[in-house]
């Protein structure tokens, strides 16, 4: 069998898949979605599968080298919307995906080496030639014990002494020697590689913020809870952005002191959480008031849902300057389309508008909203 893998071969590069063989191994596992480690040119690359084929449409082909545990796996979903966007836009599906994908890019490839798993046979120190003996640690799962050389045995002992499997730096030694006595493991069934993504440094940042309880009810005001205008105003205000909020966006952003968000905690109106926060670029919500529609821009927005009713594909072209309205008719159209049950992609010409754009965007349609870069 053989799988069709998208690579990041490159910014300049035209390649859209490349065949590899599953090897017997990996039969089996391999499938649609799967995060493998390849080789590409003289180094290794990380790909997605995107399909599996019978047969090859080349004479020659590289085996796949593993398959990563614990990848950013691509969804149905995105593999379905990067086929959809490659053919539509004509751009290779590798460069899709590597958008959709960004942080793999920067995450660490990291080989680790265990004990295979074998049939337990013996509960005594293994006698593996004279006067060595591998530790019951390992030998409870080397059984039955191939014929060792005192360094591998020695190795295997280092291997299965380490919980979770080892690294090859972890293990000591001379590298080369290392790697060639794992090498001879692997050929002896005694130990098997591993390969897992491991995620760029630093810790995720952790944040006090605050949830509603029910006590707090729908209404402005609570009529069993007597509140200072103050917190009334707070209340109000953590009602309005929805959802868990922390107390570093409520003071610095809203203007918010502790003492009110501490006294609806006091009084039960409020929950005192702990948030954690991938660091990722953040986008801000803007509190922007629904505008009225000019009659220009009805007009585009009537014309532009009319042509989603229909079924058809339409194209449109949008003219006015900056600043004239046009992402209002943009967005009244998406919100459309998402009531419809559809959804929407929205193509920016230059990376600097990101920020502003998905801080318009956030702040009307939620966190369904998604950047792919």
């Amino acid at each position: 069998m053989y799988a069709r893998v998208v690579v990041d071969a490159g910014a300049t590069s035209s390649i859209d898949s490349l065949t590899y063989e599953i090897p017997d191994g990996l039969a089996g596992r391999i499938g649609v979605g799967s995060c493998v480690l390849v080789p590409l040119r003289s180094g290794q690359a990380v790909g997605y599968v995107i399909g599996i084929e019978e047969t090859s449409p080349v004479a020659s082909t590289r085996p796949i080298i593993a398959e990563l545990e614990n990848p950013v796996r691509l969804k149905p979903d995105l593999r379905r919307l990067a086929e959809w966007i490659s053919a539509r836009y004509l751009c290779p599906q590798a460069r899709v995906e590597a958008a959709m994908l960004p942080e793999v890019a920067h995450w660490k490839v990291q080989a680790r080496v265990e004990i295979a798993e074998r049939k337990a046979e013996a509960k005594e120190p293994t006698l593996v030639r004279p006067g060595h003996l591998v530790p019951y640690a390992a030998s409870s799962h080397l059984q039955p014990t191939p014929k060792l050389t005192r360094a591998e045995a020695e190795l295997a002992a280092k291997i299965a002494a380490a919980e979770g499997g080892a690294t090859i730096e972890g293990l000591g030694g001379n590298r080369d020697s290392v790697v060639r006595l794992i090498r001879q493991l692997e050929k002896k069934g005694v130990v098997r590689r591993t390969w897992k993504l491991i995620p760029p440094g630093g810790r995720p940042r952790v944040l006090r913020g605050v949830r509603l309880t029910e006590r707090s009810g729908d209404a402005p005001e609570c009529s069993d809870v007597e509140l200072t205008d103050k917190q009334l105003a707070a209340l109000s205000l953590i009602r309005s952005i929805g959802g868990d909020v922390s107390i570093v966006e409520l003071t610095q952003r809203y203007g918010l002191t502790w003492s009110p968000i501490a006294a609806l905690i006091k009084k039960g109106l409020l929950q005192e959480i702990t948030m954690t926060f991938r660091r990722s670029p953040a986008f801000a919500r803007i509190n922007q008031s629904r505008v009225a529609l000019t009659q220009d821009q009805q007009y585009a927005v009537d014309e532009i849902t009319s042509a989603m009713q229909s079924g058809q594909y339409r194209g449109h072209l949008l003219f006015g300057v900056t600043a004239s309205g046009k992402t209002e008719v943009y967005l009244r159209c998406i919100e459309r389309a998402l009531e419809a049950g559809r959804t929407s992609l929205v193509l920016l010409p230059e990376i600097a508008l990101t920020t502003q754009v998905m801080n318009i965007f956030k702040s009307r349609l939620g966190d369904a909203v998604a950047v792919l870069h």
